[in-house]
Order: C-alpha cells, then sequence, then structure tokens
C-alpha cells in the first residue's frame, strides 16, 4: 500500500506538473494509509496533495474564513479508483510547535487555548448547517472500555454512567478530529487554520475539546503522574473558559455534565491505549521497549483520576 500511495503521487505530480515541496510522515504515522506533501504549481501557488483519503465534498468546499477560524479551499476531490485530493495550503506554525513547554505539564497556554475555544465556537456555528456524516457511536466507547478493563478500577460503575446518559451519546454537534495541537495552525493574521479536515462529522458535544486534552497525559513529564489534583485543578479551569468563552446564541444543555462525560470517555481511551500498547506510547518512552515505572505511573494517573471524574458524572 505504501508504495503504491508513493507512486500515485508521483503520477499526480508529473501529470500536474507540479514541483514537490515538502513530503509530510504521514505515511509512516498511518501505516502506509496516506501519503501528505506540499506542492508548487505551475504558477507558484502551494497546494496541500493528499492521497489515499479525502474529506467531505460538503465541508466547505470554497474554504472559509472567518473571524477566528480559516479552512482550507477544495481545489480538486478524486474518490473514483484513486483517492486524492488538491487543497489550499495554508501558511502558519502548528500550535504544539509554538506551546512547546506546556506539554509537558499535561496543560496548554491560557492565551491559546482562548484562541483554541474561539475558533471551536465559530465552528459549531458556522457547520451546524453543514451536511456531515455521524462518526461513532456509544459502541465505540464499549469497544475502548472492553479492551481497558482489565486495567480499570471502575468497570461497573463505568458501564451504568453509559448507560445512564444515553441521550448524550445521541446528542451530535459538528467535530473536526482531530481538533489536536499538532493538526491544528496559528497563522499570520493570528486566526486559527484547519488542516487534515478528511474525518469532520457529527460526534457528542465537546469531542474535539477532548483532543486538546488527553494526548498531553502521554506527553506529561513522569513526574506530573504524581500530581492528579493539579490536573483535576486545570480540567475545571479548562471547563470554566469553556463556558465563558461559549456564544450566548449556542445552548447547551447540561454542559458541565457533558465536559466530564467526555473527560471520561477520553481517559477509558486512554487506558484501552495502554492495554493494547499503542505506537505513540513509545515516542514517550512507554509501552513495550519504554520504561516500565513510567508506563505504571502513567496508568495509575489515569485510574486516580478516572476516579476524581465519575464522582463529578455522578454527583
Amino acid at each position: 500500500m505504501k508504495n503504491d500511495l508513493l507512486k500515485i503521487r508521483k503520477s499526480i505530480i508529473s501529470k500536474k506538473n507540479y514541483k514537490l515541496v515538502k513530503i509530510f510522515d504521514s505515511v509512516e504515522k498511518t501505516s502506509g494509509e496516506k501519503d501528505v506533501s506540499l506542492c508548487k504549481t505551475v504558477e507558484g501557488k502551494l497546494v496541500i496533495l493528499r492521497v489515499g483519503e479525502i474529506h467531505p465534498k460538503t465541508f466547505f468546499p470554497d474554504g472559509y474564513v472567518g473571524k477566528n477560524l480559516v479552512i482550507p479551499k477544495l481545489y480538486e476531490s478524486n474518490d473514483k479508483n484513486i483517492i486524492y485530493e488538491i487543497e489550499e495550503a495554508l501558511s502558519g506554525k502548528m500550535i504544539c510547535d509554538v506551546d512547546m513547554k506546556n506539554h509537558l505539564t499535561g496543560k496548554i497556554d491560557e492565551k491559546i487555548l482562548r484562541k483554541l475555544f474561539a475558533a471551536f465556537w465559530e465552528f459549531q456555528i458556522i457547520a451546524r448547517n453543514v451536511k456531515l456524516k455521524q462518526k461513532g457511536n456509544k459502541n465505540n466507547l464499549f469497544e475502548h472500555l472492553k479492551l481497558a478493563e482489565p486495567l480499570l478500577q471502575s468497570s461497573a460503575r463505568i458501564k451504568k454512567i453509559i448507560n445512564d446518559n444515553n441521550d448524550f451519546w445521541k446528542d451530535l454537534y459538528p467535530s473536526k478530529w482531530k481538533f489536536a495541537t499538532d493538526n491544528l495552525l496559528i497563522l499570520p493574521n493570528n486566526k486559527i487554520g484547519f488542516i487534515d479536515n478528511v474525518n469532520v462529522g457529527l460526534r457528542y458535544f465537546a469531542y474535539d475539546l477532548g483532543w486538546l486534552i488527553w494526548p498531553r497525559w502521554v506527553e506529561m513529564k513522569t513526574v506530573k503522574f504524581d500530581q492528579v489534583d493539579e490536573q483535576l485543578i486545570y480540567l475545571k479551569k479548562f471547563l470554566s473558559l469553556v463556558k465563558k468563552t461559549k456564544p450566548k446564541q449556542i445552548k447547551i444543555s447540561n454542559l458541565e455534565k457533558k465536559f466530564w462525560l467526555m473527560i471520561m470517555h477520553r481517559l477509558i481511551g486512554a487506558i484501552a491505549d495502554v492495554a493494547r500498547n499503542v505506537r505513540h506510547l513509545a515516542d514517550w518512552n512507554m509501552g513495550d521497549g519504554g520504561s516500565k515505572k513510567r508506563t505504571e505511573k502513567h496508568l495509575k494517573f489515569l485510574n486516580a483520576l478516572l476516579e476524581e471524574v465519575i464522582k463529578k458524572v455522578i454527583k
């Protein structure tokens, strides 16, 4: 598959007379499922060539430039035989490259968070009338739970919480996936740029916000895994900022409970990642081949935080 993608990329570049500027590490990160590259057209315009996947053609094909958010234009999309798309290349820096210190504490700089929340809420407003497919449901959480169960302290209570909050999983909102620090840009005009929009769809409320939180649990310094209370304080501040930045025209019932249900899901997913030893753990010295002590502390941190979150969900 990997070689096929590279051949397709080469063929498209040759056919369109593009110049290859940069190859991203998508092939390696996705085990050969997609290839993404930056190219220059004959006219000198930079474009993104994505082979192996496309985002919905209904999702702002002409792009979007708003007060806080920019979505790139879609120049070409092909889903017949050879799957690829060509879209506008946004110039900017990835959030993870701008906020390089806070991830070791499991946090994001508040100034950057405010920018991200502004973009998140604007996205909720502009995308609510876009035709998008539902992505995932309660069954996905049960799949994560099944994987995580051998490492969990409270699986019976969690199952009850999931079933008692059935409406939460059914209440759908626009979601980018991945709304993460390595998948969002800060543009020169200080707006947030959406890149890699392939899995945009409808999911439960705050799904995107979870991607600002849970990846940092893997990146934290080992000593921070002992500081569950500190992370809980951060999550409370995070929630408070979500509430403060929410536009008045957006009505979210039981916002606080929905937030903690989302965190619960993210924690279960993170524990499931440990159970199946996902590849990204190795990048942070955990899992098979990594530090056993660090892995154990990470798992203990996740379970302890989950216990605190459960209290907030069922209070």
